[in-house]
C-alpha cells in the first residue's frame, strides 16, 4: 500500500512507525576474516538513495537535500544519522565488489510492502529535479532487482510518482 495524497497525517504517522520504524532495527552481519561487517537497514536506503541519485551523472544539491529530509522523515532518525549513512554510503560502495550482494542480503530483512516504499521514494528523489533521468530510470530498475521487486512494480511505483 502506498501512501496517497488523501492519506491524512494521522494515517501517514501510523503508517510510517508501523512499517519504516524498523528498518532502523535491522542490522545483517557479513563475516569477512577475523572481524564481522555490520549494516544496518537505515544504511539500504542510503546506499540506494545514492544510487539512484548518481544515475544521471552527478548528486545534485535538490537531490541531496531530498535524501537528507526523506531518511530524517521516514526513518525516524536525526539529520546527524542519515549524514552520517549517506556518507558511509558514498565512501564503501564504489570500492565493494560485493555491494549487490550485501545490499540484497539486507534488502530480505525488510517486508514487501517495505521494499516497495522504498522503491517509491527512488522515485520521489530520482524525481526532485522535475525529471527522471534515464540514467537514473536504469539504477532505479537494477536497485528493483536487489530488492526483489517484478517490473510490474516497479511500473506501478512509477505511476504514482507522476
Amino acid at each position: 500500500c502506498y501512501l496517497t495524497a488523501s492519506t491524512t497525517q494521522e494515517e501517514k504517522t501510523l503508517y510510517r512507525s508501523a512499517n519504516f520504524q524498523l528498518i532502523s532495527d535491522i542490522s545483517v552481519t557479513f563475516d569477512e576474516g577475523k572481524t564481522g561487517e555490520h549494516y544496518s537497514g537505515v544504511f539500504l536506503v542510503a546506499a540506494l538513495l545514492i544510487y539512484v541519485s548518481k544515475g544521471d551523472g552527478a548528486i545534485s544539491s535538490q537531490e541531496s537535500d531530498e535524501m537528507l529530509a526523506t531518511m530524517t522523515t521516514h526513518l525516524s532518525i536525526s539529520n546527524a544519522e542519515a549524514l552520517e549513512s549517506l556518507r558511509k554510503a558514498i565512501m564503501l560502495l564504489p570500492d565493494d565488489r560485493h555491494a549487490a550482494a550485501k545490499l540484497r542480503s539486507i534488502g530480505h530483512e525488510l517486508s514487501q510492502s517495505q521494499r516497495r516504499h522504498v522503491l517509491q521514494l527512488m522515485f520521489n528523489i530520482a524525481g526532485v529535479d522535475g525529471d527522471h533521468h534515464a540514467g537514473e530510470l536504469n539504477s532505479i530498475n537494477m536497485a528493483a532487482k536487489v530488492l526483489g521487486l517484478s517490473k510490474s512494480e516497479v511500473s506501478l511505483a512509477r505511476q504514482a510518482a507522476g
